[in-house]
């Protein structure tokens, strides 16, 4: 069977794709993915490709073709005789519409929320699943279009990322990661930094990321963090008086060192995930730094509710106020965290351990390759199966009125 992965590289074209199977080498976790789920099939003697938008040494002995678009890969994988191509959402219409005069078989792996898109995937027979990366993900776009041809498979971390068991610090540190940019919420933790530091005075922030984790053209401002403008936003909880930045807070910028990455991580007492939830359908982040043995502080929307259990490996919270006391907690009971320390790692290795993810990609290759019915996963929470049905049934009413007017 030969699958083409589609990607735009185009931003990440500096970073060194080596030793996948270690970690990320310093990227967004949707790039990172799609070349390691590329390599790992080709273990399971699939005959996978990259096609990529730009000329990148990537290593691994992963197969690779330069394409200028996506519409171009369509027309590279009908001369190489591909069997199913992978794209990630936000596909242009006239992907789908050129997708539709061909005999090729896709597969959308939904890394992002895109809900104009689900018509599209709705109505192009040659769409046979649209993948959502966590359950929570299928829940918040359940009453869209396309929702016949949506599941989910969570996203996974290599093994020897996963520690056999974490290690007990008496240090006192907040450790987040990912892009610093307002959809993943870093001014919510700097907002709440002069009180946590007032009330823990040997606090330590370590920050591993910036501003151009996913653009590598980004303008950062002043201090190098983020976009100026949203540097702006945060930076002045982090400043003293002489306009410096507090001793206590590192950043430590986008680290391609996987081994220094970790070191920082697993050497940190909690770690914070995205307070706002915005744009979130499985924070990876969130899963490394549970497999590191520290356990998470997060929101409890979107897809952040997937990636821990709450009052088991950390906690979700309802507000910064929630957060604030929450951390002070688990900062002052060494014994509560050190299980959740226990319970992060065996969740991670449960949910997110790649033999299982991978299996599961596997059948679903399979079965579309075959042309079998697809086994599509819809457990959906049942406030979300009543909010479908609800929304589905107004809309189909509203529509019926309005036909009859016409």
């Amino acid at each position: 069977m030969k699958i083409a992965f589609i990607l735009d590289n185009s931003n990440i074209v500096d970073k060194e794709i080596q030793n996948i199977e270690n970690g990320n080498p310093g990227m967004g976790a949707t790039e990172y993915l799609f070349f390691s789920l590329c390599f790992n099939l080709t273990k399971k003697n699939f005959d996978s490709y990259m096609y990529l938008y730009k000329n990148q040494e990537i290593g691994n002995n992963i197969k690779k073709r330069i394409v200028d678009d996506s519409l171009a890969a369509i027309d590279l994988a009908i001369d190489e005789e591909i069997d199913i191509i992978v794209a990630r959402n936000y596909q242009s219409q006239s992907f789908y519409n050129k997708l539709s005069t061909t005999k090729l078989k896709c597969i959308i792996w939904a890394h992002n929320y895109n809900y104009e898109e689900q018509t599209y995937v709705s109505d192009t027979p040659n769409v046979k699943a649209y993948v959502c990366v966590s359950k929570a993900q299928l829940e918040e776009i359940c009453c869209f279009d396309g929702y016949q041809k949506m599941t989910y498979i969570y996203n996974y971390i290599p093994k020897n990322m996963i520690l056999s068991k974490p290690k007990r610090s008496k240090k006192k540190s907040l450790v987040c990661q990912g892009a610093l940019t307002e959809t993943k919420g870093f001014h919510l933790l700097a907002e709440i930094w002069p009180t946590l530091s007032e009330k823990i005075p040997d606090l330590e922030l370590h920050v591993v990321g910036s501003g151009n984790l996913y653009n590598n053209k980004t303008k950062l401002g002043k201090y190098g963090l983020a976009e100026e403008k949203y540097e702006k936003k945060f930076i002045k909880y982090f400043l003293d008086e002489e306009k410096k930045v507090d001793p206590r807070i590192h950043f430590h910028g986008t680290i391609s060192n996987i081994e220094l990455k970790n070191d920082i991580i697993q050497n940190s007492t909690i770690g914070i995930l995205n307070l706002s939830g915005k744009s979130e359908c499985c924070p990876m982040s969130g899963v490394e730094m549970q497999a590191l043995g520290v356990p998470l502080i997060t929101t409890n929307k979107c897809g952040c509710r997937d990636v821990l259990i709450n009052n088991k490996t950390g906690f979700t919270v309802c507000s910064t106020q929630e957060a604030v006391d929450k951390i002070i907690c688990l900062i002052e009971n060494d014994d509560l965290r050190y299980d959740f320390q226990n319970n992060a790692i065996e969740f991670v290795k449960k949910r997110f351990s790649i033999d299982s993810i991978l299996s599961e990609w596997c059948d679903l290759f399979t079965e579309i390759y075959i042309g079998n019915n697809i086994a599509l996963k819809h457990d959906i929470g049942l406030k979300y199966k009543i909010y479908r049905f609800l929304k589905r049934n107004i809309i189909f009413k509203l529509y019926k009125k309005t036909k009859k007017l016409l």
